[in-house]
């Protein structure tokens, strides 16, 4: 049945782009006790546009994973494929690895995402490389890495497509936009102006945004006017995918009472309003509209963006004795998350 007593998502705008939310497999898939049907049909009656998920998530073969894009498919809904290079769905301890290690695994990884039923693909995420390499170690990397990105996007030309604008002399590169980067603790690009150094030299580089990981790492938002000029001026462009999980400078991710969220504004009720998670949902929001504004203005006909909250210890609210259910809670927080980044987008779309 669907859940009721929350803000219910904002009518989409009649304008030629249009927003797609998925549901991220990590974190919601506990509420529907890994039933892969089940959280498909909660998925999409929830009006999410379709999933993101691993490789290890769709399963452990070849026959699994298209059993399991299958349903997706006969769900009517899209696929969004994390790909890694190394330390695959960050199980297991960390084992440090070499560029060309990483590059092998990666490869693999397209690979075997080109043997799936590509028809439902809408995206491509790639997790890539380590945050303990050198800059002059980590963008060969990834210069690598974008060419293994462009082959897998010229033999499946239609990932990517929605997402695709106009580049900054009018073209329209197919081979560029589809498969993108994320701005994850860990990996390559864990820190915003690393990142911004990468763009400035690894033009085709595009990003799945995170703004939550920066946050914390960076330990500040970059809500003072010049920090947020640069995220708008120099990261926002090349965003391609969002992972839209609202974090602060000391959390990962913010627990708000995911049930109740405010009619007049955009902000979420954190029990007590706490300033310093207002200003945390604010930078959010207006990174969030620097993106959309940017494809809105280039053509694009669709943006992509994923809610990501995760299970404890990501999910730091502990469970009270009236209701324990960690895994309803953090389902109730992903939709609701899904009707607040409609409604920020509904506003840049009517400006």
């Amino acid at each position: 049945p669907r859940l009721v007593g929350r803000l219910r998502p904002a009518t989409q705008p009649t304008a030629a782009m249009k927003l797609s939310v998925f549901a991220s497999h990590w974190g919601t898939q506990g509420f529907f006790k890994g039933r892969t049907r089940k959280w498909l049909e909660g998925v999409k009656e929830e009006g999410f546009a379709g999933v993101e998920m691993s490789l290890n998530d769709l399963g452990g073969d070849d026959v699994e994973r298209k059993a399991t894009c299958k349903a997706i498919a006969d769900h009517g809904l899209r696929l969004i494929l994390g790909l890694y290079s190394g330390w695959v769905d960050y199980e297991g301890p960390w084992e440090a690895a070499t560029p060309d290690a990483h590059l092998a695994t990666l490869e693999k990884q397209f690979d075997a995402a080109a043997a799936l039923p590509t028809a439902t693909l809408a995206h491509v995420n790639v997790h890539a490389g380590c945050d303990s390499w050198a800059e002059d170690v980590a963008g060969p990397f990834l210069s690598r890495s974008l060419g293994l990105g462009a082959q897998f996007l010229e033999a499946h030309p239609h990932v990517g497509a929605g997402v695709r604008s106009k580049d900054g002399l009018g073209g329209d590169p197919k081979h560029l936009q589809g498969v993108s980067f994320e701005t994850h603790r860990g990996r390559c690009l864990f820190a915003p102006f690393g990142t911004m150094r990468y763009l400035d030299y690894i033009e085709p580089l595009r990003l799945t945004a995170d703004l939550s990981h920066w946050h914390l790492v960076s330990e500040r938002l970059f809500d003072d006017a010049p920090s947020f000029a640069r995220l708008r001026d120099e990261v926002a462009p090349c965003v391609d995918h969002l992972h839209a999980r609202i974090g602060s400078t000391q959390q990962s991710q913010l627990a708000p009472e995911a049930r109740y969220w405010t009619a007049d504004a955009h902000v979420p009720p954190f029990g007590d309003h706490a300033p310093h998670k207002v200003a945390a949902v604010s930078a959010h929001e207006k990174f969030w509209a620097a993106v959309w504004r940017h494809h809105r203005d280039r053509g694009a006909a669709e943006v992509l963006a994923t809610p990501e909250y995760g299970p404890p210890p990501y999910q730091t609210k502990a469970p009270s004795k009236i209701d324990p259910n960690v895994e309803k809670h953090l389902w109730l927080q992903t939709c609701d998350a899904k009707n607040h980044l409609e409604s920020v987008f509904a506003d840049v779309m009517d400006e």
